[in-house]
């Protein structure tokens, strides 16, 4: 994925990558399922639950997880061109610490829901505020005195989301196989956190300007990107509405 860039989508190398790749995975996976000892129980997986999971983790991952570098590019870029608020790196880093120390009540306040209703009501409120938030941040990103409360939203759905999701797999997963279950759903969200950012800087650079001897993303292009990742929270919030209501038995 992080050759597309130079390499260009009609390249073949990264289709024989990823075709060689998903090889591998299915290989892979017969083995651990043929296994008397498996590294990894392939049959745990395939759980209505841990599947809507993870695949609720791949839109987070491809779309709010994003947040750190789109927002910190936005904060640095110099104003004059048209786009970004034209802060130091020291300025941008205390915005950044500002914006996401909300997380420190977001996922203790999920892991409440989850815990007196279920992880199911956790990620679809997480998901909900985030798809809101990122919309919002269309007109909000002009002005840094908006941009920072929109902002620190879509930072506490981020934390509010992803904690939801990690107790959802506790709850659908027997004690002793958490471990496992947990370690895929990290995998889902390193694979598709690559995707996501392929996408961000795809649309920041087909959205682009230039500005002396630099090239910028042009508002344009930060909209389409707030777009993208409110579409994909949207995503992800219709997944977590189809987990099941009810809390799964552990044994």
């Amino acid at each position: 994925m992080q050759h597309i860039r130079s390499w260009g989508i009609s390249d073949v190398r990264p289709w024989v990558l990823i075709v060689g790749g998903t090889i591998v995975l299915a290989l892979w996976v017969r083995h651990q399922h043929q296994a008397r000892h498996p590294l990894i129980n392939v049959q745990l997986l395939k759980t209505r639950e841990i599947v809507l999971a993870n695949a609720c983790m791949v839109f987070l991952a491809a779309g709010a997880m994003q947040l750190g570098q789109v927002f910190s590019l936005l904060a640095q870029q110099p104003a004059g061109t048209q786009a970004g608020f034209g802060l130091s790196t020291t300025a941008a880093g205390v915005l950044m610490f500002s914006i996401n120390i909300v997380a420190l009540i977001a996922s203790p306040w999920s892991g409440r829901v989850a815990a007196r209703y279920t992880a199911r009501s956790a990620a679809v409120t997480g998901m909900v505020i985030l798809g809101s938030a990122w919309a919002s941040m269309v007109l909000l990103h002009g002005s840094l005195s908006l941009f920072v409360p929109g902002a620190a939203l879509c930072s506490f759905g981020l934390a509010f989301a992803s904690t939801a999701l990690y107790n959802q797999i506790v709850e659908a997963t027997p004690a002793h196989q958490t471990g496992e279950a947990t370690g895929m759903l990290y995998v889902f969200f390193s694979c598709f956190f690559a995707v996501g950012a392929q996408a961000v800087f795809l649309l920041l650079r087909n959205a682009s300007a230039g500005n002396g001897d630099a090239l910028f993303p042009r508002d344009s292009g930060y909209v389409s990107v707030f777009l993208y990742i409110a579409a994909s929270s949207a995503v992800g919030a219709l997944i977590a509405y189809t987990l099941p209501k009810h809390r799964a038995r552990r044994s």
